[in-house]
């Protein structure tokens, strides 16, 4: 009866030594879990009929305030313009979706120029080259999934304007 127990009780501590051993193993060697997948996009505009002022992007993870409202952006950056085309980078950003809008600041005033009827005179550009056949383009439109550690899209700025 004792080498009964003995066996028992050591069989139970090989097996809580191995099951315990591997639950460790699994947290330790667990995948990373989404939120800790980042990556760093690229937006590569061309298009720009000139290199005059800058190129003004936001970037945003929901439809809330796209593509219009800076302060509901998740990044918004204004870079000049020296090279064509232009490129700016958001680095470490979350596995997800997202969307740009970008517009041609020619006079460097912080905001996209309309003329009459909110007419754009300045350039503007969306994600996905979205369309904006009678307004500005909808995030559902614009949006696309960043899942890679580096990912480069391209986006081509469009004038109504001449001037």
């Amino acid at each position: 009866m004792f080498n009964q127990r003995m066996r028992v009780g050591a069989i139970a501590s090989v097996f809580g030594s191995v099951f315990g051993t591997i639950a460790i193993d699994s947290i330790i060697n667990a995948p990373p879990s989404r939120a800790d997948l980042r990556g760093n996009l690229t937006v590569e505009i061309s298009g720009l009929n000139n290199q005059d002022g800058d190129v003004c992007l936001s970037l945003f993870n929901g439809s809330r305030g796209f593509p219009s409202d800076e302060q509901r952006a998740l990044d918004a950056e204004c870079v000049e313009i020296s090279t064509l085309p232009v490129q700016v980078t958001f680095d470490n950003l979350i596995y997800g979706s997202y969307a740009i809008a970008a517009y041609h600041d020619k006079n460097q005033d912080a905001q996209l120029n309309q003329g009459l009827f909110g007419i754009p005179t300045e350039g503007f550009a969306f994600s996905n080259d979205a369309p904006a056949p009678t307004g500005p383009a909808s995030f559902q439109d614009a949006v696309f999934f960043l899942s890679q550690q580096d990912t480069t899209i391209q986006i081509q700025m469009r004038y109504l304007s001449d001037r």
